[in-house]
């Protein structure tokens, strides 16, 4: 904070000392010039508009490692969850197998008729103990005749289906 000079002196002290070489004492300000038109600032307005822009942007993108990290995590979370925006839809959508046990069939009822229970016979599989038929439930049964046929396709098909329905497909020989 500038004083009054002391009593006596009348000058105050320059701001600007004056420029080497100069003899006439105004310093820095006899390098001002004032325009006679407007238009010859307008340079130096598109620098100034220039400089607030660069400004604004480093506020907002700093620059430098850490900032460079950030920007490229939080690149990396968008990606992420666009691809969770984008795949959740298809996942709880698309079909599930049942889950759990399946009901069973009926208890009681006649043997060897649809709708009620399997034969009391003992089904043996390649490699693994026998089991009994009526613990193969719920289960698809592919009965194939002894001699040879020509129903590959058809079993491929019933397995398939058999196996997306959640059920465990056999075949009978």
């Amino acid at each position: 904070m500038a004083s009054r000079p002391p009593e006596g002196e009348d000058t105050w002290p320059d701001r600007f000392p004056p420029r080497p070489g100069s003899g006439d004492g105004l310093g820095a300000w006899d390098s001002l010039v004032i325009p006679d038109d407007a238009r010859e600032l307008e340079p130096d307005r598109r620098a100034w508009l220039r400089e607030l822009r660069q400004q604004r942007r480093d506020r907002w993108l700093p620059q430098g490692p850490a900032a460079q990290r950030s920007r490229t995590v939080l690149l990396f979370a968008l990606v992420a969850g666009l691809i969770l925006a984008l795949s959740a839809p298809a996942l709880l959508l698309s079909p599930q197998p049942p889950r759990g046990s399946l009901p069973l069939a009926a208890a009681a009822g006649p043997d060897a008729v649809a709708g009620g229970l399997l034969p009391d016979v003992e089904l043996r599989t390649l490699g693994s103990q026998p089991i009994d038929a009526r613990a193969a439930r719920p289960a698809v049964l592919m009965l194939l005749p002894a001699g040879e046929c020509d129903c590959h396709p058809l079993v491929l098909d019933v397995v398939a289906r058999a196996r997306a329905a959640g059920v465990y497909p056999w075949l009978v020989t």
